[in-house]
């Protein structure tokens, strides 16, 4: 038993892992829009950050979609709107961008990108891609670019699009996909009609091949491309989101799922890296705890997760962690967390589970990557 919130509540956190040290080391239509880029080489753009976007946050609360209905490896529908276009949506595309892990990036706003003029952008990143990397030949290469359809959340919301590029026998030496998921609406269309806001970059394969291709994308569309790390407060968002996603599904088909898994970072000499692991029932019950009342009530399809609500599912895990083993984790920062539903590092590297999780996921980390952009 453990108090929270003045209230009595049974609490067998399970498996909880000691503490072990270690060193840490030391980032659509054409309609719709997003801010120009910053480029190094230009002392001074002519557009600078607009109102808009100066004045945003994260959002300090988020829908969540309602539980998912039938078999998830059939389809992944959910029983209410999860915010993807679903009239629109490919379900094979959006499938293959889950179950694999991702190392995250912001883009800068595309100038004069063009969706009509994909096959051209293929032959072109083809061609650069072999000029900067010795070791592929450009006999050997293939690009493709392609539309992925019922990500975008909003009517200004630009539509994903994915790359592939095959090199040898590597049909897959390296893929990635540019997206904006939820996107502010007032910043989208403040912008001017040549820019096109793709923020979210997500690549996987061979790190040379990555590199080229964001050196292609800054080139050829004036944008800049840098590492989008991970802060404690969206580790923290993506922990509760995920808790809550597969809470409400375990508790619906009665299944059991794996573990919370969350690593912290302590600022001690040497530093401390701590590691606790959670059973899923034990999560869900701590979540349900802390959740607001209202966002609970019977028959609700969908409801929404306050920052208030998130921030207490931390301290309440952390109190329990300090009771235990007299560790104080509020004076640390989360570096990795993992559920059934995803699992996200510091260093930006995401591994999405559950379908039904992916336009929450992709929508906090859309304004991640917004907000990580140079003023």
């Amino acid at each position: 038993m453990f108090f929270f919130s003045g209230g009595l509540l049974p609490l067998g956190l399970a498996n909880m892992l000691s503490s072990t040290k270690s060193v840490s080391g030391t980032p659509s239509s054409n309609k719709r829009r997003h801010r120009p880029s910053r480029p190094s080489t230009v002392a001074h753009s002519h557009l600078f950050l607009t109102r808009a976007l100066s004045n945003r946050r994260l959002r300090t609360k988020r829908k969540i979609p309602g539980l998912l209905v039938g078999d998830p490896k059939q389809n992944g529908v959910r029983a209410s709107s999860s915010g993807l276009a679903q009239d629109k949506a490919e379900p094979r595309e959006l499938r293959s961008l889950v179950g694999t892990e991702w190392q995250l990036s912001y883009v800068t706003p595309l100038f004069r990108f063009c969706y009509t003029q994909l096959k051209s952008y293929a032959r072109q990143l083809a061609a650069f891609v072999a000029s900067e990397t010795a070791a592929v030949a450009a006999a050997d290469l293939a690009v493709n670019f392609s539309v992925v359809r019922g990500l975008a959340g909003t009517d200004w919301d630009a539509e994903a699009v994915f790359i592939q590029i095959s090199a040898g026998g590597d049909k897959s030496a390296w893929s990635g996909w540019l997206a904006c998921v939820n996107g502010y609406p007032d910043y989208l269309r403040s912008l001017p009609p040549d820019f096109v806001c793709l923020p979210l970059l997500a690549g996987r394969g061979l790190e040379p091949l990555g590199v080229a291709v964001r050196s292609w994308l800054s080139r050829t569309f004036d944008c800049s491309a840098a590492p989008l790390e991970m802060s404690h407060a969206v580790l923290q968002w993506l922990m509760a989101l995920w808790v809550d996603a597969w809470d409400g599904r375990r508790r619906q088909q009665r299944q059991p799922s794996r573990e919370l898994v969350a690593i912290w970072t302590l600022p001690a000499e040497p530093p401390l890296r701590v590691r606790m692991s959670v059973d899923s029932r034990d999560a869900g019950e701590l979540w349900s705890s802390v959740r607001d009342p209202e966002a609970l009530r019977e028959g609700s399809p969908e409801g929404e997760i306050g920052w208030e609500e998130v921030s207490r599912f931390t301290k309440g895990l952390g109190g329990h962690f300090y009771r235990h083993f007299k560790v104080d984790l509020s004076a640390g920062n989360l570096a990795r967390v993992a559920t059934e539903a995803g699992a996200a590092t510091r260093e930006g590297r995401l591994k999405i589970h559950d379908m039904g999780s992916l336009n929450a996921t992709l929508s906090l980390l859309t304004e991640c990557a917004l907000l990580k952009m140079p003023m």
